[in-house]
């Protein structure tokens, strides 16, 4: 029995903690691809990048992308097709065929590339076929504007045999009525004043009387200010009906 084969593969999945542009970088210099190769192995799709190889380069390749930042894909060749190799090819798809995802040794589970069947045809639930009951279905004419429904019935017209109509002009509101205005104000003993006449009668104020001004005059300009102060006499308090009184010496 020969040795198990695998082609290397590319979703476009980038590891946690790593961005698209030093992943593009690192992919460049580990491959010796061009920037336009880079960029459609990062636009997504699946590519292929190895084929043909023994599991232990497919796990240092697998080993070398993950140091990179990108998610390596291990595709098990079946062994009755032939082991091919080759130069990576970043423009080849992933054919639609059966995949195993193979991951590194002490590794988490990995996602099987876009496109590979995840159940093998004995494991695939057979749809079971559903019973439409469509007997109440009708198709319109074809030139018909607005389909024709099944309208319910209308509603039976309310009685109305108890109600009437008042005559025009009738009291509506038969002993209901509300209590009648106020009686007007008697205005007969106001007249109006003719236009013109005061309405208030005027009082005579009495002259404001001026106040004596003979005793003021002005000093001669460039007085000083403070000659014209006035001389300030010492204030002699009367404390005659002041008493002291004697302290209590108990």
């Amino acid at each position: 029995m020969s040795d198990p084969r695998f082609d290397i593969l590319f979703g476009g999945e980038l590891l946690p903690g790593f961005a698209s542009e030093v992943v593009g970088e690192n992919l460049g210099k580990l491959f010796k691809a061009t920037p336009e190769t880079v960029i459609r192995l990062l636009a997504g799709g699946v590519h292929t990048l190895k084929k043909g190889v023994d599991l232990e380069t497919a796990l240092k390749y697998q080993a070398a992308m993950q140091r990179a930042g990108a998610k390596a894909i291990l595709r098990e060749i079946p062994s009755e097709a032939p082991a091919e190799t080759g130069a990576a090819n970043a423009r080849q798809p992933a054919p639609a065929a059966p995949m195993t995802a193979v991951a590194a040794p002490g590794s988490a589970l990995s996602l099987a590339p876009g496109g590979g069947e995840l159940l093998e045809p004995h494991e695939r639930r057979a749809p079971e076929p559903v019973q439409v009951d469509i007997s109440r279905i009708t198709l319109a004419p074809v030139f018909a504007a607005v389909p024709e429904h099944e309208s319910p019935p209308p509603p039976p017209a309310p009685d109305t045999s108890h109600i009437s109509i008042a005559a025009p002009g009738a009291d509506l509101l038969e002993g209901h009525h509300s209590p009648p205005p106020p009686p007007a104000p008697d205005t007969s003993g106001m007249s109006i004043a003719p236009p013109g006449e005061r309405l208030a009668p005027v009082v005579e104020q009495p002259p404001i009387p001026l106040p004596d001004l003979s005793a003021i005059s002005l000093a001669p300009p460039g007085t000083p200010l403070d000659t014209l102060k006035p001389e300030r006499m010492p204030l002699q308090p009367d404390i005659s009906a002041l008493a002291l009184t004697p302290l209590d010496t108990h």
